[in-house]
Order: structure tokens, then sequence, then C-alpha cells
């Protein structure tokens, strides 16, 4: 009796689940639909956070380089790290080790000017309520020599309030820290300036329209061997995976240049109509750009600047290092002519058509043709035939009393 009672409990549940009008779905208010006095307050708020932060930056740029001067670390050419001696000891046992693999990276180039690495904990909310400049995990600024002495490039550790607490916690490990903080997030930029020198002004002003991207993954720099390209499927670096669908996203510029589209390939290469098409992000970013002050490079990630070379725009100067020669590259890197003519004169090859053999090893080569592949449509067929071979024997079995 107790089964047939659960089944009858069940079958009204299922009923009345069945019956009952359905709720009304919560749909989050768009931009676009928000009073106008609230969307102008909150592009106010977000001007004056950019703003906040363009100041902070230029303060412990300034407070640092002081005390590197006191310490003598700007006279040599060598990397560094700076810690707050304030800090709690743990603080201090897990950045320590940002200096080790940066120093045994570089030790192979000779440089021409010092690096140093500072930490800096954003953990206390702005005594004068201004928002906080990283309320989450951690950010790396680099400053460029042009901001600084003309030689000393800064990498600038932002920690934020929900990495400070898992630190304090306990709850962050040295390789969660590094994850993170990656090595090539440390070096960035920075590392051309010092194993290259300053570029030269088309060079410069190219790489800031692009917020430095197209330079933030030094891989030269760990590789430390040449590697021409070659047509594939290159995937994203490090804690990018399968999961992330940016992973398998591309950009309508980048596939056009793997499939011959030699304009394509300029028009991504060059930066042109760089970012997303959206008028919000866009016009923060135009409005970031005119406030930046020239040779600060925040490392930006890829969901939040959309470049049109694609998530792996970031070792697009690295592989033009890896497969091109450090030589070349340094003629690339400080000549004064416009972008695509130093390429080409100093790679001996154009830009668009390095660019388009560059595109075909991150997403291969495009192929013409039908667009389903043939194991698909052959394993669609089983399917389908298999789902009509069983209708036909349950028909067929199938008996009229």
């Amino acid at each position: 009796m107790r089964y047939w009672l659960a089944a009858a409990v069940m079958f009204c549940v299922a009923l009345a689940a069945l019956y009952l009008p359905p709720r009304e779905p919560h749909r989050r208010e768009s931009a676009a639909h928000r009073p106008p006095e609230i969307r102008a307050r909150q592009q106010v708020e977000e001007k004056l956070a950019a703003a906040v932060w363009v100041t902070r930056v230029l303060e412990q740029r300034d407070s640092l380089l002081r005390t590197a001067a006191q310490t003598g670390l700007l006279e040599g050419d060598t990397i560094a790290l700076m810690l707050d001696p304030g800090l709690p000891p743990l603080f201090q046992t897990l950045f320590s080790r940002f200096l080790e693999e940066p120093r045994r990276l570089m030790q192979d180039y000779p440089r021409l000017g010092p690096l140093i690495i500072a930490t800096v904990v954003d953990t206390l909310p702005d005594p004068r309520g201004l928002p906080s400049r990283n309320p989450w995990g951690m950010r790396v600024v680099h400053v460029l020599p042009e901001a600084t002495d003309g030689r000393t490039c800064l990498a600038i550790v932002d920690v934020g309030v929900w990495a400070g607490r898992m630190i304090t916690l306990g709850r962050a490990s040295p390789l969660e820290i590094r994850r993170l903080v990656p090595v090539s997030h440390l070096l960035g930029v920075c590392a051309y300036y010092l194993r290259f020198g300053p570029p030269g002004e088309a060079v410069g002003a190219w790489l800031a329209e692009g917020n430095y991207i197209l330079g933030q993954e030094p891989t030269w720099a760990v590789r430390q061997e040449h590697q021409p390209l070659e047509s594939g499927l290159r995937r994203p670096s490090r804690t990018v995976g399968w999961w992330d669908p940016y992973s398998r996203s591309t950009t309508f510029e980048l596939d056009a240049c793997a499939g011959g589209d030699h304009a394509a390939c300029a028009l991504a290469a060059l930066g042109k109509e760089a970012y997303q098409p959206d008028p919000r992000l866009a016009s923060r970013l135009i409005y970031n750009r005119r406030i930046m002050p020239p040779g600060v490079a925040p490392v930006v990630r890829y969901w939040s600047v959309r470049h049109p070379l694609g998530w792996t725009s970031q070792v697009y100067l690295a592989d033009m290092v890896n497969d091109l020669g450090a030589d070349r590259f340094q003629r690339f890197w400080s000549s004064d002519l416009p972008v695509d003519g130093a390429f080409a004169a100093a790679m001996e090859v154009p830009l668009d058509q390095w660019t388009m053999r560059w595109a075909r090893a991150q997403v291969g080569a495009a192929e013409r043709g039908p667009g389903v592949l043939l194991s698909s449509a052959a394993v669609g067929l089983l399917l389908a035939g298999a789902m009509v071979g069983g209708a036909m024997a349950l028909v067929t079995r199938r008996q009229v009393y």
C-alpha cells in the first residue's frame, strides 16, 4: 500500500506542477532601459574611478622611484623586488618568490635598465570614500621607462581585497599566487624595453593604441630557441582551457586573414577597429586612453579588451622574435618608419603576408567547400538511420486485436 500512496502523491505533485501558472521570469534591467539620470551617474562614477586609479598609480610610481634611488637600485641593470616592510610575514614569504623566475629568464640577455617588481596591497577602504581600484584578485601595471627615468621599468602588483583576504586566511598557496600573477605578466612589455630598448615613435604609438596587449606574453624569454611558425591550431596558454569560450572563439578579422584576405590581415595587425562595438565599452576605453599617461601599461585580459588578432594577440610580438629572429626584430622595433614599412624593411616580408602565416598558426588554414565535416555528416546519417530503423521495428511488432 505504501508504494501506491507514494505513487499517487508523486502523480498529484507532477499534475500540480504542470497546471500551476508559470512564474514571471526575473529580467535584469539593461543599461539602455535605465533612467537617464542613473546612466549619467554611472558614467561619472566610472570616469571618477578611472581618474582615481591613474592618480594612485602615479603616486605609487613616484614613491617607488624615490625609495629605489635612495637604496641604489636605479644605478645598475638588475631585477629587484620591493616589498612593503609593514606587510605580514606570510605576504613577504609568498611574494619574495616573484623575483626568482624573472631573474632566471632574463639572465641570458644584456639588459638596458633595471626592472623593479613592487607589491602593493589594497585591503582597506579608501578614507575619502572613493571606489576601490582592485576589489578582486591581482592586477599588474607596467610603468615603462618613458614614464620613469628613461631606464627603469616598474611592474606594480596590486593585490586586491579578495586576494589579500585569501592570503591572510592562509588559503592562497604559492602555486595559486603564481596562477593569479604569471611570470609572463611580471615581465610583460617591460621585457622588450629591457632587451631591445625604447621602440621607434610609430611602433611605440602602435603598441600604446592597442594597450600594449601585443607584448604581454614575452614567450621568447621562456623558450630561448628559434621556433618558426607552423600552420595548425594553437590553444591559449596557461589557465585558459576547453571550458573557456574564448579558447574556441575567433574574431572575424582573424578568420578572414587565415582565409587569405590580405586587407583583413593588415587591418588586424595595425589594430584598426580593435575593440568591441559596444558603445559603452568603446567610450570607456577611449576615455581611459585619454587620461592614461604615456608609458603606463596595465595588463589587460582578452575578455575586457577584444583585439582583432584574437585570444593569442598577446604573443604576437613574441612570435615575431621566435620566428624571424631577434636581430631582425631589433631593426623593426627601433625603426622610425611607419609600422608596415618598418616591418617590411626589417623582416624582408610584408606585414600582412607574415600576419596571414601567423593567423594560420593560430586557427589553421581555412578550408574551402561545405562547412559540415564529412565525419559529422556520417555520424548524422548513422543516427538518422538508427532512428528510422528502430521506428520501423516497433511498427512491425504492433498487433491489432
